[in-house]
Parts: C-alpha cells; sequence; structure tokens
C-alpha cells in the first residue's frame, strides 16, 4: 500500500517519535533529533545542545547537562544513535559524536567534552603546480 507522502511522515514521524536531521556537505559537521518539544544537536566540533522547544524557541539555552532532562537526552540519543546504524550515516561515525552519544545513552557522572577529530591536513590545491625557484 502506498501512503501520500503527508501520511507516509507523520507514520515515519510517530514509528521514531523523532524525527534525524543532519547537516549535508562533504565534512561531518552534525547530526540532529528533533520532536514537538526538543532538538538534540551532536556536532563534530563543539559540544552537544538540548533545547527546549516550547519554552526556549530562540535556543537559548542549552539543556544537555541539566540533571532534569537526562531521560530526554538518553531517549532522543538512543534513537539517534539506532538511525546512524541503520543508516549507516558517516556523521554517526565520527568520533567524536560516537563518543558523545555513548555518555548519553549509558554514561554515569557528569558529562567530560570529547575532543573534536583533527581535519585531515591539507597538502596544497589539486591541480596546482609549483614554481620552480632560480
Amino acid at each position: 500500500m502506498t501512503r501520500p507522502p503527508i501520511l507516509a511522515a507523520t507514520w515515519l514521524f510517530a514509528l521514531l517519535f523523532a524525527a534525524a536531521v543532519r547537516g549535508t556537505g562533504v565534512e561531518a559537521g552534525w547530526l540532529a533529533a528533533v520532536t514537538d518539544r526538543y532538538k538534540l544537536i551532536y556536532s563534530t566540533f563543539d559540544d552537544p545542545w538540548l533545547f527546549d522547544l516550547e519554552k526556549d524557541p530562540d535556543e537559548l539555552n542549552n539543556l544537555f547537562t541539566n540533571p532534569a532532562c537526562r531521560e530526554t537526552v538518553r531517549d532522543l540519543s538512543r534513537q539517534l544513535a539506532a538511525y546512524g546504524d541503520k543508516h549507516k550515516d558517516p556523521r554517526a561515525a565520527n568520533a567524536k559524536i560516537q563518543a558523545d552519544l555513548k555518555w548519553a545513552v549509558a554514561g554515569k557522572g557528569p558529562y567530560v567534552s570529547t575532543p573534536p577529530e583533527k581535519p585531515p591536513r591539507k597538502t596544497g590545491r589539486p591541480g596546482k603546480r609549483k614554481r620552480k625557484t632560480n
């Protein structure tokens, strides 16, 4: 049975409870889980963020380390990790995002920031030759 696009999206949202969203482009960037109320974002270069979209629609207050939000972080992180495994999303394979997700799902104690991966060194512009000096 084929579902109309709007119904398929509603069905998928009900099944997952959170939509998985990710940055686009060549570099990893970020990975997020979004519900009607919360937005949880993992970044390859920054600490994770959790925003309560009802109380903070401008996304100014990061609640990721707030003990009162621990179960929300744990639940959304489980869903995001499952999304990454199922769809083999390369952003979920990033070492920093994996470490942050691991803490969020099963970690105990306070969150400790994971250092970002170092970007690969650029060796020069492709197709350009070095000029000879006399």
